[in-house]
């Protein structure tokens, strides 16, 4: 049973039914990643208030990593790496600033970012994947720029279970890049686009592998923002 009231704040309904429930279960228990995407999940206001905070309002720190080396590591050691050893390089959330400080966007985000760690969103993530979950803090945001990328890995560590990524950059199309392929054990390949106001979610433990693509040069200035983050296995 999930908590309805709770979760309409921020979900749109027609995600909370029991028969949509029932279909997301049963479409991601049928990918051969266990994968399933959502169109339109946040209410429309909530979801451009959170883009415009991740846009206009959010500062974000560079990270960048190599396949050779656990962790971040510096901008000078990436680039003097090997083009085939580069993991990562994507901007992580650090901070607000000043001006937006009780702004309605910055009050929303933080609102939200409390909200996805109550049992309500909880209990709707083991509704819609079928699986028993802990409960979780482990969640982000990210900014992907021209040139960024996330290369091939899986989420299968730190006990987590499932990964959930919520794409929150309007206008954002095909050509800029940044779209999420999933590699299922078989392998099979599953293209998904970073379409603004969409989710993924799938099952870490599915033996599957995924990566973001580059991000394109654009018509202006244009970056993939995400929100997103793991349930572990429950303790």
């Amino acid at each position: 049973m999930i908590d309805t009231d709770a979760l309409g704040r921020w979900i749109q309904p027609q995600h909370l039914t029991d028969e949509a429930l029932k279909g997301y279960r049963r479409s991601m228990a049928a990918h051969p990643a266990r994968l399933v995407v959502i169109e339109d999940f946040l209410v429309p206001d909530v979801a451009e208030r959170l883009a415009a905070f991740l846009a206009d309002q959010a500062l974000y720190e560079v990270e960048r990593g190599l396949y050779s080396v656990e962790g971040g590591v510096t901008a000078e050691a990436w680039e003097a790496a090997d083009e085939q050893d580069r993991f990562f390089r994507f901007g992580k959330l650090s901070g607000q600033r000043p001006e937006a400080m009780l702004s309605d966007a910055m009050l929303t985000y933080v609102q939200w970012r409390t909200f996805v760690t109550e049992p309500a969103f909880h209990d709707l993530f083991e509704e819609m994947t079928g699986l028993e979950l802990g409960s979780s803090d482990d969640f982000g945001c990210h900014e992907f720029n021209v040139g960024d990328f996330l290369r091939e890995h899986d989420d299968a560590n730190r006990n987590r279970r499932v990964a959930l990524v919520m794409y929150l950059t309007p206008g954002w199309e095909e050509r800029h890049g940044g779209g999420l392929t999933m590699t299922a054990a078989d392998g099979s390949v599953d293209h998904r686009q970073a379409t603004f106001n969409s989710m993924a979610v799938f099952d870490t433990l599915a033996g599957s592998s995924h990566r973001v693509e580059r991000i394109e040069e654009s018509d202006g200035e244009l970056a993939r923002r995400t929100f997103g983050g793991w349930f572990p296995s429950p303790s």
